[in-house]
């Protein structure tokens, strides 16, 4: 009897469910970062617009390094972690797909 080839060429789909399912969550943490970091910058942009100027040149190149130092400076505290926004986006949507999955099987 064949069983333990039958095993085996049973572990061998399951090893590629767990790789594309890694590769989703993957994708989901990187959205989510993402997002976070676009929120942050339009809170940082909007916190920024409300502080008075410095004394610094108000021409077109200055507030471009401002637009990009916000843009970094969103980007490098949503990859540390942030305000939290991206686990909970991560975890929503980590949810809907457990529940999607478990719908699917008593279907």
């Amino acid at each position: 009897m064949n069983t333990v080839v039958d095993n085996i060429s049973n572990i061998i789909p399951i090893s590629d469910n767990l790789k594309q399912q890694n590769l989703e969550d993957k994708a989901k943490h990187k959205f989510a970062q993402q997002f976070e970091a676009l929120f942050l910058n339009k809170l940082l942009d909007s916190m920024q617009d409300t502080m008075p100027d410095s004394g610094f040149d108000t021409d077109a190149a200055s507030g471009q390094v401002k637009g990009l130092f916000t843009m970094f400076m969103s980007q490098a505290v949503a990859k540390e972690g942030g305000v939290g926004l991206a686990d909970e986006i991560y975890n929503s949507m980590s949810k809907d797909k457990n529940r999607d999955s478990i719908v699917n099987q008593e279907v």
